[in-house]
């Protein structure tokens, strides 16, 4: 198969919206806010002509047609026939060895990138980039350290693609089984200090003046995954003034261990402690100002992150930006179910996010 090998590959930098149906939406905008000046980490993306090098000069799509074959009639309530499937499939992906020209274009890139972070084997973050938005639907993998991990969560990303939900969701659509090509991100990893989720616009009372702020100590996986009662802080973006600060107990956290993450214990002293300092709180509301104007000012929900490691302001970082699920574009406004109450809601829309 001939194939130019800088189709598989492209750069932050270099990524532009012609790029998106190749990279994934999330791609696109962690590219657009990182040319325009905004904190986020380096890093390329993986396009899907990586996947399709990959599974067809190793005879890999092969193999998934074949095995798919057996699964073709299945009911898509058959979840144990779909992880069947998809147990199977991962052990293909797994067993496949990376063609040689594309192992060493990522690897390169990988240590292209610990240059430019000034770390040796810098821990990174692979996370899914679909073409189509599937929130919530692939896998990503945070602190990623070393080329052969690397390579190994790269796959496992691609196989993900093939997980037992996945499978069940394209035969409820029914979608081809044997094919959903996915983008892949791979960025410098924020070792976080806090982090969570912003608001431009309130999810709930739908005021375009109030930015809602929801965060936790540690990695934000914990409050994108609703696993904790996150803090919540709503501020007036005319005035920066602070309105409203619910700070809830907070028992436990995401945290970077060990070339990875785990959950853990947050100890007794910090869990009735606000998981942002003022100052950070509005910084992260003016700079996520930029993001909405650079979206063409539409209300957006955002991953942040509060580096451990830098100081202020530059320890925020923005890790994905994407419009609030709701919103409305010819009515200009965010849609709110009647009769919901505020943290319903907000919970609500980060299920959205999640498998909307």
């Amino acid at each position: 198969m001939t194939v130019q090998k800088e189709e598989f590959l492209v750069w932050f930098e270099d990524l532009l919206e012609v790029h998106a149906p190749l990279t994934g939406k999330k791609a696109l905008s962690l590219a657009e806010m990182k040319r325009a000046g905004l904190p986020v980490p380096s890093g390329f993306a993986l396009t899907i002509k990586a996947w399709d090098f990959f599974v067809n000069e190793t005879g890999l799509l092969g193999r998934i047609r074949e095995c798919l074959a057996h699964y073709r009639n299945v009911e898509f309530t058959d979840l144990a026939a779909f992880e069947e499937a998809g147990n199977r499939l991962f052990e293909l992906f797994e067993s496949t060895p990376l063609p040689s020209i594309l192992r060493n274009q990522i690897l390169k890139s990988y240590d292209r990138l610990s240059e430019i972070s000034g770390v040796e084997s810098v821990p990174v973050a692979v996370r899914s980039s679909g073409t189509v938005s599937r929130p919530g639907l692939f896998s990503s993998f945070l602190n990623v350290s070393g080329r052969d991990m690397l390579l190994k969560k790269l796959v496992a990303c691609w196989a993900s693609a093939y997980s037992p939900r996945a499978l069940a969701m394209r035969a409820q659509r029914g979608l081809p089984l044997e094919r959903e090509a996915i983008g892949v991100v791979v960025c410098q990893f924020i070792p976080a200090r806090s982090a969570g989720v912003l608001f431009t616009a309130h999810p709930v009372t739908r005021n375009p003046n109030q930015c809602v702020i929801e965060a936790n100590w540690g990695l934000g996986e914990s409050v994108v995954q609703s696993s904790v009662t996150p803090d919540r802080f709503t501020v007036n973006r005319t005035t920066f003034e602070i309105e409203e600060r619910v700070v809830h107990p907070k028992l436990s956290q995401v945290v970077s261990r060990d070339k990875g993450i785990r959950i853990e214990s947050i100890s007794k002293s910090a869990q009735n402690l606000p998981s942002l300092e003022d100052q950070e709180i509005i910084a992260l509301v003016k700079q996520a100002e930029k993001v909405e104007r650079l979206f063409g000012n539409i209300p957006q929900d955002i991953e942040w992150a509060v580096s451990m490691n830098e100081p202020f302001p530059e320890s925020i970082f923005f890790l994905q930006a994407r419009p609030i699920a709701g919103f409305h574009r010819e009515k200009g406004e965010i849609e709110k179910p009647p009769g919901i109450e505020d943290p319903e809601h907000i919970a609500e829309l980060m299920i959205k996010r999640l498998f909307g």
